[in-house]
């Protein structure tokens, strides 16, 4: 038999999928539930995108948004967002590091504070380029990348 599921509410045709099966099973339902939870508060669940990995991007997408024209470097940092990254711990060094090469931003104290170390020479302090290649070759050394 076959039987056309409807996983999400989106309404487009690749919401429906067709299974040779009179029921769908309980990961077929779970897919469904993902799809609608992504839907209703916008935050993707798909495979390998843990609870941690959602509240960074989160915490990070919204801290970018609300400091975009904030020219204070220290008004930035005590930004709530980006304390709660902080808070957030040793777990998000890799986030933090990936975010780093994708996009170089002000992740450096993030960085120091979790990991509790400053691989930049004083002599870099400023030069952006330079840093993020500091913490990344830091990053190397400890098996990060």
């Amino acid at each position: 038999m076959n039987v056309m599921v409807n996983l999400a509410t989106a309404g487009s045709a690749s919401d429906y999928r067709r299974w040779d099966s009179p029921v769908p099973t309980a990961g077929f339902v779970a897919v469904g539930l993902a799809m609608a939870l992504q839907q209703a508060v916008g935050v993707n669940y798909q495979r390998g995108v843990t609870p941690t990995v959602a509240r960074f991007r989160q915490l990070a997408d919204q801290w970018i948004a609300e400091t975009i024209n904030i020219s204070s470097v220290s008004d930035m940092l005590l930004h709530p967002a980006y304390q709660a990254i902080i808070g957030m711990g040793p777990a998000i060094i890799p986030l933090l590091l990936d975010e780093l090469k994708r996009e170089p931003n002000h992740w450096f104290a993030a960085l120091k504070a979790v990991t509790g170390e400053n691989p930049v020479s004083p002599a870099y302090a400023g030069d952006v380029d330079m840093m993020v290649d500091a913490w990344l070759a830091w990053a190397e050394q400890r098996g990060y990348r």
